[in-house]
């Protein structure tokens, strides 16, 4: 055989040898990609589970938040709402007593006037006012209202 027989013999060994070696090194990266995707898979499982568990107790947290601050809503609403009744009450009370007054005075001064209308005094005692006559077509317009 001649020298370009023996190159071209090495050289298909040589290409036969680096397709083998090629063959070898897809399968062992499809193999190392497998368990890499695995992994990842399982990585990812347990991340999952674990943001599901945090905000489960996050959601938890927070409705017990919530729940809490809706108390002290209501509670601060009622101590309000009883301030307010008080105050409202304390006035309520205190306009009835003033207009009760108004009244009562206004009353003692009706009587007054009521016996100056008759002709009385104060003190009981006849009292003579002349009569005014009034002409009928002025009644109106002496009429206050």
């Amino acid at each position: 055989m001649g020298r370009l027989t023996n190159d071209m013999t090495r050289l298909r060994g040589e290409i036969d040898a680096l397709r083998s070696n090629r063959r070898d090194d897809l399968s062992d990266f499809r193999v190392n990609v497998a368990e890499m995707q695995a992994g990842f898979r399982e990585d990812h499982s347990r991340m999952a589970h674990e943001t599901k568990a945090e905000l489960g107790a996050f959601v938890s947290d927070l409705k017990a938040n919530v729940a809490e601050m809706l108390a002290g809503f209501r509670d601060s609403r009622a101590r309000m709402s009883e301030e307010i009744k008080n105050n409202l009450s304390a006035f309520t009370s205190g306009v009835k007593k003033t207009v009760a007054a108004f009244r009562h005075e206004f009353m003692a001064e009706l009587v007054g006037v009521r016996q100056a209308w008759r002709g009385l005094s104060p003190a009981g005692h006849d009292i003579q006012v002349p009569a005014r006559k009034v002409n009928p077509r002025q009644r109106k317009s002496m009429m206050p209202w």
